[in-house]
């Protein structure tokens, strides 16, 4: 048995943007696909920041995204010269969009993360087992954004 949240609930944990559609907690796995949020300040060197996450499981209409609250990462990356200002109003625009027209597939997600054209973007879909969306979007979060070096120890 499934337990239904707000078909669109956004809300702020922590000073991160929380964006989620659909359903919380599933019993039987479902497939689902996540996306990084990247900031690439040199899209021809290819040289990014995960500032983001975005989890998507379209059998159970659910759709996740998490921003980082700050640009500390990017920060560390590339220095203090960044337009910061910029990175933020890129984080918040692409959650909004996310939020105002969610892909319904997983070919119109694709086509979203390919047509990303600024220094914000979004990784290919790649595929998951979704059992709990939320716990797994925060863990997807914790592993690649805000510790990922913890990981590979």
């Amino acid at each position: 048995m499934t337990d239904p949240i707000s078909e669109n609930e956004t809300f702020m944990e922590g000073g991160n943007i929380m964006l989620t559609f659909g359903r919380n907690t599933t019993i039987n796995p479902h497939k689902g696909y996540y996306c990084i949020a990247q900031y690439c300040p040199d899209l021809s060197r290819f040289e990014a920041a995960n500032v983001g996450v975005v989890l998507y499981c379209p059998s159970i209409q659910y759709l996740g995204v998490r921003m980082s609250p700050d640009n500390n990462r990017v920060k560390r990356f590339f220095g203090p010269h960044c337009n910061f200002r910029f990175i933020t109003v890129a984080k918040d625009g692409l959650a909004h969009r996310l939020q105002i027209d969610p892909p319904r597939t997983l070919a119109s997600l694709k086509q979203f993360a390919a047509t990303r054209a600024n220094h914000l973007l979004l990784t290919t879909p790649r595929p998951m087992r979704v059992t709990h969306p939320n716990s797994q979007l925060d863990q997807l979060f914790e592993e690649l954004v805000v510790n990922p070096g913890e990981y590979y120890e």
